[in-house]
């Protein structure tokens, strides 16, 4: 369990990237994605994810984390 500042800070990254979906800017949700995960994912491959798995990130939901 992560304490109140990491949970704010992973939540804030949560929050940006889906405000980055809901402009379709896949890129600048991506840049915010792990640097493991950038190494092994191209922006081609993560557009694929998103819109194929994850498609209602793009209208930009309520999102809570807790």
């Amino acid at each position: 369990m992560c304490d109140a500042e990491r949970t704010a800070e992973l939540a804030a990254v949560v929050e940006a990237q889906i405000a980055a979906l809901s402009r379709d800017d896949f890129a600048a949700a991506r840049d915010l994605a792990s640097d493991a995960f950038r190494s092994q994912v191209s922006l081609e491959q993560f557009i694929m994810i998103i819109t194929g798995s994850y498609g209602f990130l793009l209208a930009g939901p309520d999102i809570v984390v807790t």
